[in-house]
């Protein structure tokens, strides 16, 4: 049995979100009555411009640690999205 939260609502935007307006916007989505379960932070989340590897963009999330943690207070999971594929500085 998957687990509920799944079967909430998710939402996922191609944007630049920087944590606050991340959590600003779960803010937004309950204030007008959504019921949002899911976070999906696009793949600016990363610090590299070509898309790959897996250091966090700091500049738009200085404490990831925090937001998960700010973002798990107000009862909402995050994910983080990954288009795997082959970096141009490895070919």
């Amino acid at each position: 049995m998957i687990s509920l939260k799944n079967l909430g609502l998710w939402f996922s935007r191609w944007n630049n979100y920087k944590d606050s307006e991340v959590l600003a916007l779960i803010d937004k989505f309950r204030e007008e009555g959504y019921p949002i379960d899911m976070f999906t932070v696009d793949t600016d989340w990363r610090s590299s411009s070509d898309g790959t590897g897996y250091t966090v963009n700091r500049s738009s999330f200085p404490n990831i640690n925090k937001f998960f943690n700010d973002a798990h207070q107000k009862n909402v999971y995050i994910t983080m999205n990954d288009h795997v594929h082959a970096s141009t500085k490895s070919m």
